[in-house]
């Protein structure tokens, strides 16, 4: 899959989630139940399982790890943080000490929908990092450039 194919995908895909969110969250706004838990719902159904072509069985939902995605043998891949709208990337700190329960990750991203941070994960550390917003940065290539990593064909054979 091409760059800027896989970008727009996403790009617009995540447009239309934040636009839902807000349409939603004027209905839907009880205390302590409504934003981050719907948002990270849609997240991982529509761009990580439909686009990414992450299979459910491969997709663990948790409490202290949001998200995990993990391979064949069972091992965490992925770590997907979400946060509620509005929060940003406040929470590298939290992310980077969660990463080292998990030798295997090979990747941590924390989002708030409209602020995605993509971090490659080496002994547990968090070393480089790619950070887009959906406002400043329209750009296909670079939503290629962030989601191609994380695609369910690099890490499960099934997917290939």
């Amino acid at each position: 899959m091409e760059l800027v194919n896989i970008g727009q995908r996403v790009y617009s895909k995540i447009k239309e989630i934040m636009e839902r969110y807000k349409k939603y969250g004027t209905y839907l706004c009880f205390p302590y139940e409504w934003g981050e838990r719907a948002l990270r719902g849609w997240l991982v159904y529509e761009i990580f399982h439909e686009i990414l072509e992450w299979p459910i069985r491969f997709i663990v939902m948790g409490e202290q790890f949001d998200v995990l995605f993990i391979d064949e043998e069972v091992r965490p891949r992925i770590y997907l943080e979400t946060k509620k709208p509005g929060r940003g990337l406040a929470y590298i700190n939290d992310l980077e000490k969660r990463t080292r329960f998990y030798g295997t990750l090979k990747y941590a991203v924390i989002t708030d929908g409209n602020v995605w941070g993509r971090f490659e994960v080496r002994g547990g550390r968090l070393t480089k990092q790619m950070t887009l917003d959906i406002e400043r940065n329209p750009q296909m290539e670079l939503w290629g450039e962030f989601f191609k990593p994380l695609h369910a064909r690099n890490f499960l054979y099934e997917v290939m």
